[in-house]
């Protein structure tokens, strides 16, 4: 099995995969996987016909995606778990959902030990309501928007090469008062941004900027996951600036999201802040994600 660092010349075959199993978690993203190669050691592999993908989280630690594509699943995973035990580390399957656990089990009975990883359970928002915030429940939502509306001239604009260094610009800033507050974890996403910015075109990622007063106060990434979902990747803003986080979040669906169905704005990793956030805003469903270790 021929293992290799995943790069932007893989698009075209990874996707291909990707698409023919259609599954509905953030890590099942050619985007999301290169943007992240460097700090997960993201490696791919041809199965002939399907794809293996692994990260590495320390020595010896990999842990295995569920394979993807129309081919064969259990071959591929005892393929995979003959793989580990020759290079001599445990095999570990995560990312699927409750349906591919059940198949797991049942189609190896006994072999794993299965559990529901609540940290990386993925968000999906409705269109329709992120669009209106109509109801009792967004009511702080749209008093924050009001709030950010009456504070200055604002404007929207797609994220395009013309105002993408201006984006650079504003995250430098966020990235370093993050830092003065202590908050060193997000050294970690700062050059997976970049390389966003970098390659949004060979990528198909889509983004929006919010203006206040000529200035860039906040903006957002992603891209299509699928005909009916949008797939979120990165949203920044200033916190300190009242409404500019909800108001990003309104006005790039508003503009850039409304031939789809649902977004998807990727799991919370168990931090209790942003657990709080994204439940602020009532997902539509939650994506529940399993992950699987061989006995």
């Amino acid at each position: 099995m021929n293992f290799k660092p995943i790069t932007l010349e893989d698009k075209l075959w990874v996707t291909k995969y990707l698409n023919e199993s259609e599954y509905q978690g953030c890590e099942y993203s050619f985007s999301t996987m290169l943007m992240w190669c460097d700090v997960y050691h993201t490696e791919v592999a041809d199965l002939g016909d399907m794809l293996a993908y692994r990260g590495c989280s320390g020595r010896n630690r990999y842990v295995y995606a569920f394979p993807a594509g129309n081919g064969d699943k259990k071959a591929a995973i005892e393929s995979l778990m003959a793989f580990a035990k020759e290079c001599g580390h445990a095999f570990v399957l995560r990312g699927f959902t409750k349906e591919w656990a059940d198949w797991l089990e049942e189609t190896f009975p006994g072999m794993f030990e299965i559990e529901a990883v609540r940290d990386e359970w993925d968000y999906v928002y409705s269109v329709e309501k992120l669009s209106s915030l109509a109801g009792s429940k967004y009511h702080g939502k749209r008093n924050h928007i009001a709030r950010f509306k009456d504070s200055g001239e604002w404007d929207y604009k797609s994220l395009t090469a013309e105002n993408v260094e201006e984006c650079r610009a504003m995250s430098d800033k966020w990235y370093h008062a993050q830092l003065n507050i202590g908050n060193i974890t997000v050294l970690k996403e700062k050059p997976v941004l970049n390389f966003a910015l970098d390659h949004m075109e060979e990528l198909d990622l889509k983004g929006g900027v919010l203006y206040r007063d000529g200035e860039v106060v906040a903006f957002t990434i992603g891209e299509a996951m699928s005909e009916d979902t949008f797939h979120v990747h990165m949203e920044k803003a200033y916190s300190d600036i009242q409404g500019a986080y909800p108001m990003i979040n309104q006005q790039f669906v508003l503009h850039e999201m409304q031939n789809y169905t649902y977004i998807n704005r990727e799991e919370d990793d168990g931090i209790p802040g942003l657990r709080r956030a994204k439940e602020s805003y009532y997902p539509e469903k939650m994506i529940e994600k399993y992950r699987a270790v061989l006995k």
